[in-house]
């Protein structure tokens, strides 16, 4: 079963449009790209690991929940046409 597709809209104080929304099974590459860009340290603070890529298993752990068991949210803006 999938997550009910829900948005939440609102604008940043610098004015940036953002969108918490359930995450998707298809925003898998939204969130490797996200997660391998932080730093080491925000990384360490996330995993309690040194770690630099996330493991396919870990990213499908934190992409692919179990709804209505489990609900992930995601907080995305709109850049260079794409969400982010």
């Amino acid at each position: 079963m999938q997550p009910p597709n829900l948005r939440f809209q609102f604008t940043a104080e610098n004015g940036t449009p953002i969108t918490i929304r359930p995450i998707w099974p298809e925003d898998r590459e939204i969130g490797r790209t996200f997660l391998e860009s932080r730093s080491d340290n925000s990384r360490f603070l996330r995993f309690f690991s040194a770690m630099k890529k996330l493991s396919p298993t870990l990213l499908d752990q934190l992409i692919n929940v179990d709804f209505p068991a489990e609900m992930a949210l995601t907080a995305t803006i709109t850049a260079e046409g794409a969400e982010q």
